[in-house]
């Protein structure tokens, strides 16, 4: 595959499926298109960007680069479909596709909406979580209830989510930044007033806002799951406690009476064996009685 270059007004975008597309796109530009490192934004930079895509979270690397009139945007394989529209949105905006500022500006406003999605999906998600850790809650008392089994799957989805918003983060991040930058750097014209570049500085930082809300979510759940499950164990724990204190005394009379005395007069006594149960049932009782009392059977 060779590189593939599309220019459409003050944006080339270029489609490269590995390093020798990525010269040849080099060479036919002019401009150095590979990423280094304390370099200004336009000289060029990578960007990590996440979207929702097919039902599930897609990573990918974006390559932005300046020729001095142009916004050079370089993309693996197919393009990341969230740049699709770009056209679109300058029209929608009465926005000039001949300036770079303007095509900059509404392609972070497209990575912004991009990444906006994957928080949206991930909020329906907590629906089923909760709904779920619910009924574990709900099931404590039953006799087939939740417990350590049931964990894996939950903290499965818990876990995707936690990488997701991983993701999440790191991609409003490098938006914030690079809206910043475009700020601080660009020319404005007369269609991006600095009070729209405030405004998508803004909104990026109110997207991370909300990312952390939602990880402060993501961490209430897990605990609550791990709480629900903790509980669930412990019930168990209490049935083998009752059986051990049900058991005890008997278990104390066997090994009491299985020791080779020579005399043990009350074997003879008519009501000895009444005497022996009730004993022991005394015994059991007492010990049942003190753990209730102490709150461990609540």
């Amino acid at each position: 595959m060779t590189a593939k270059l599309i220019t459409n007004g003050a944006w080339t975008r270029i489609f490269v499926s590995n390093a020798n597309d990525l010269e040849q796109a080099e060479r036919l530009t002019g401009v150095d298109l590979r990423p280094h490192t304390n370099q200004p934004l336009f000289m060029p930079a990578i960007l990590k960007v996440a979207y929702w895509h097919s039902g599930k979270i897609e990573l990918a690397d974006l390559i932005i680069a300046n020729d001095g009139k142009n916004l050079i945007t370089v993309e693996a394989g197919d393009g990341l479909p969230f740049l699709n529209d770009l056209g679109d949105r300058l029209r929608r905006q009465n926005l000039n596709k001949q300036e770079q500022t303007a095509v900059f500006y509404v392609a972070i406003q497209a990575a912004y909406d991009a990444a906006t999605q994957i928080l949206d999906e991930v909020e329906t998600h907590f629906d089923d979580i909760r709904l779920s850790v619910r009924n574990m809650q709900l099931s404590l008392d039953q006799v087939n209830s939740h417990g350590v089994s049931d964990l894996p799957e939950l903290d499965d989805k818990l876990t995707t989510i936690a990488q997701a918003l991983s993701h999440v983060a790191h991609s409003f991040g490098q938006l914030v930044q690079c809206a910043r930058i475009l700020r601080r750097e660009a020319k404005y014209s007369s269609e991006i007033s600095r009070q729209n570049m405030d405004d998508l500085i803004a909104d990026g930082e109110s997207s991370l806002r909300r990312v952390q809300f939602v990880v402060d979510r993501q961490r209430f759940h897990a605990r609550q799951t791990a709480q629900v499950v903790a509980t669930s164990d412990l019930n168990v724990i209490k049935i083998f406690t009752i059986l051990w204190t049900v058991f005890l005394p008997g278990t104390a009379l066997v090994n009491w009476y299985g020791q080779n005395f020579q005399t043990m007069p009350e074997l003879s006594w008519y009501w000895s064996t009444w005497i022996q149960i009730f004993g022991v049932l005394i015994l059991t009782v007492i010990p049942i009685m003190a753990t209730k009392m102490s709150g461990q059977l609540r």
